[in-house]
């Protein structure tokens, strides 16, 4: 529902911004507010109270000149402040694309390599998700498999 209304406000959005980040919710609305006036861009912010879910939904146009580099600069910006709260990348909706290359955030270089590890082992086409989940220097090629 939350997502149909922001069709009023701007012909686009890129959700969500931080993700499904848990965090601490007061300290990380004020943050987004401040990281929104200062990006010129709107931000919605919907979110669950009692788990401290934040679906930031950064509205835009892309027929404005620049509009979709300035709204990756400031998802990149509100996933940082996140994870500065203390919050996770992904509190319900996983690590696709937007938030892949984020992922060293949070973890260290063999932590993702011990990821990429068990992701060999159940996928060693990488048929399952291709590129969506670890960020591109883990991968085999990139850095030594070993």
């Amino acid at each position: 529902m939350s997502l149909g209304a922001m069709g009023r406000l701007a012909p686009e959005l890129l959700p969500p911004g931080c993700g499904s980040a848990t965090i601490k919710l007061v300290q990380a609305l004020d943050e987004v507010d401040r990281l929104s006036q200062s990006s010129g861009l709107m931000v919605s912010n919907v979110f669950h109270a009692g788990d401290g879910n934040l679906h930031p939904l950064i509205l835009f146009d892309r027929r404005e000149t620049g509009a979709i580099e300035r709204v990756l600069e400031l998802n990149h910006d509100l996933v940082i402040a996140c994870v500065e709260l203390g919050g996770t990348l992904s509190g319900e909706h996983g690590i696709g694309t937007e938030k892949r290359d984020h992922m060293t955030l949070i973890y260290t270089e063999e932590d993702l390599r011990a990821m990429a590890g068990l992701k060999r082992s159940f996928d060693p086409d990488d048929a399952f998700n291709p590129g969506k989940v670890l960020p591109k220097s883990t991968m085999c090629g990139e850095v030594s498999c070993t």
